[in-house]
């Protein structure tokens, strides 16, 4: 072997050598640059979720069960959603699931559209196929099959907020009963 021969070959590993350094620190930089754009991005989702809750709308309620006796002796039932936005931000689109009841009707709610912080709006609820019963034995027949007064319940309320970000939250308590003569 002469000079020449080792020269190519110390040449050839110092250059395999610095290719495969420079390829070790490429591949170390690399993965340093993808967990720092993993980091920023899961920082930068938090900040956006924390955007938003501190713009959340949220809900205070009540709920009462109107049964008012006409003068023809039939018994008129009707709900009221009373909702008061005690949250951060404005609720748009607001609309309730519908109610329930034990004997299995269903109470459909009106939808409402805008409510800024601290206000309040009544939402007036029918139950779906109209119940009338005559007479004010029959009202008492009607609270005994419903189980008393106060019935607990749970209203989901679908809303979105300012930036059209879709949400619920469920309601729950017991209904209030009011009987008008």
């Amino acid at each position: 072997m002469d000079i020449a021969t080792i020269s190519e070959i110390l040449v050839g590993w110092s250059t395999l050598f610095v290719l495969g350094t420079t390829l070790f620190y490429i591949k170390k930089y690399t993965d340093a640059a993808f967990k720092m754009q993993e980091t920023a991005e899961r920082q930068t989702d938090e900040l956006i979720r924390q955007r938003r809750l501190s713009k959340l709308p949220g809900f205070a309620h009540s709920l009462m069960r109107l049964e008012h006796e006409t003068q023809d002796g039939i018994l008129e039932i009707f709900f009221e959603l009373e909702i008061t936005n005690i949250g951060n931000g404005t609720a748009l689109n607001i609309y309730p699931e519908p109610l329930t009841l034990r004997d299995g009707h269903e109470v459909y709610f009106e939808d409402y559209s805008f409510l800024s912080v601290g206000e309040s709006a009544v939402l007036t609820g029918k139950i779906h196929g109209k119940i009338y019963e005559p007479g004010p034995e029959k009202a008492r027949l009607w609270e005994l099959k419903m189980g008393g007064t106060a019935h607990p319940y749970k209203i989901k309320l679908i809303f979105t907020d300012i930036d059209t970000n879709r949400y619920s939250q469920t309601l729950m308590g017991e209904e209030r009963v009011i009987l008008h003569g």
